[in-house]
C-alpha cells in the first residue's frame, strides 16, 4: 500500500492540474465513502431520537426538566445538536422557552469554566503559588471536554 502512495505520489509535478484534478477527484470520493457508514449512520440515528425524547421529556416531565436544568452545561456539539432539534421538533412558543433555558444555563457554565481556566492560569505567578487552586486544577481538560465533547485526553 505504502508503494502504491510513493508512486502515485512521485507521478506528480509540483503545479501539475493532474495533481489538483488526483485531489478533487480523492475529496469527492472520501466525501462520499463519509457519507456510507453504516455505523455513523446508525449512531447519528440514534443521537437523533434521544435528542427528540430529550426535548420531549423537557416539556412533560417535570423532574427531568429539574434534572436538565442542574447540570453544568454540555459540551459545545451537542448543544449544537438540541438547537437542531429544537428546529426540528418544538413548536414556537416551546421552541423560545427551551432556548432560553439551555443557553443561559450554557453560559453561566461556560463562564463558569472561563474563570476556572484564567485562575488556573494565576496559580502560575508566584505570587499565587500559595493560594488554593479551587476547582481549576483540572480545568483545561474539562474545558476541552465542554468545547469539543467528550475526548480521551491522557493518552
Amino acid at each position: 500500500m505504502a508503494s502504491s502512495m510513493e508512486r502515485i505520489a512521485g507521478s506528480f509535478k509540483k503545479g501539475s492540474s493532474e495533481t489538483v484534478k488526483f485531489i478533487n477527484s480523492m475529496v469527492e470520493k472520501l466525501s462520499s465513502i463519509e457519507k456510507t457508514c453504516t455505523i455513523c449512520e446508525k449512531i447519528d440515528w440514534n443521537i437523533e431520537k434521544f435528542i427528540d425524547v430529550i426535548l420531549y421529556l423537557f416539556f412533560k416531565e417535570p423532574d427531568f426538566k429539574e434534572l436538565f436544568m442542574a447540570k453544568k452545561g454540555f459540551c459545545l456539539p451537542h448543544v449544537k445538536r438540541l438547537l437542531e432539534g429544537s428546529l426540528k421538533y418544538l413548536n414556537n412558543r416551546n421552541r423560545g422557552e427551551f432556548v432560553i433555558a439551555l443557553m443561559s444555563m450554557q453560559l453561566v457554565h461556560m463562564d463558569r469554566i472561563r474563570e476556572e481556566v484564567y485562575w488556573f492560569t494565576q496559580k502560575f505567578d508566584y505570587k499565587n503559588k500559595d493560594a488554593p487552586w479551587g476547582n481549576s486544577q483540572d480545568a483545561v481538560p474539562r474545558s476541552i471536554r465542554k468545547i469539543a465533547g467528550p475526548a480521551d485526553l491522557m493518552r
